[in-house]
């Protein structure tokens, strides 16, 4: 096994801190990511396949080979895309967004993006007011 080599290995490779690989997987201390390090505990399957999609590896090839050995470099996706990624899965609604815009036209999605800002500014200009939900203003009409 070359889990834990591996983990060491691409990390710093890619110039990151065992700081960073906590903050970027929510775990409140370096400590985590130096267990794993240190072959003393894993990660969840999850993490572990998160971890190897980070780096530009596969989950078998962290665990199996010796990456540093092979020469692999690892491919370091910046954690602020990472992060935009996951907010498009865990949220349906942009995730029904990122498809219809893969489909559009360009220009449509240019004007759906001036479209947002322009909704985003006037929100921001509004003087603060509480908004009933859709539904209870629904219900009171009927």
């Amino acid at each position: 096994m070359y889990f834990a080599k591996n983990v060491k290995y691409l990390r710093k490779s890619a110039g990151l801190t065992q700081a960073d690989i906590a903050r970027r997987f929510n775990y409140n201390a370096f400590s985590t990511v130096q267990k794993w390090e240190a072959g003393e505990n894993t990660p969840t399957l999850n993490v572990a396949q998160r971890l190897a999609k980070m780096f530009g590896v596969t989950l078998d090839d962290m665990a199996n080979i010796d990456l540093e050995e092979a020469g692999i470099k690892p491919f370091h996706q910046k954690s602020d895309v990472m992060d935009m990624a996951d907010e498009i899965i865990r949220r349906p609604d942009l995730f029904i967004l990122v498809e219809a815009a893969k489909k559009a036209d360009p220009r449509d999605v240019l004007l759906t993006i001036d479209l947002l800002n322009r909704l985003n500014s006037a929100q921001d200009q509004a003087p603060a007011q509480t908004a009933e939900p859709a539904a209870q203003t629904q219900a009171k009409a009927e």
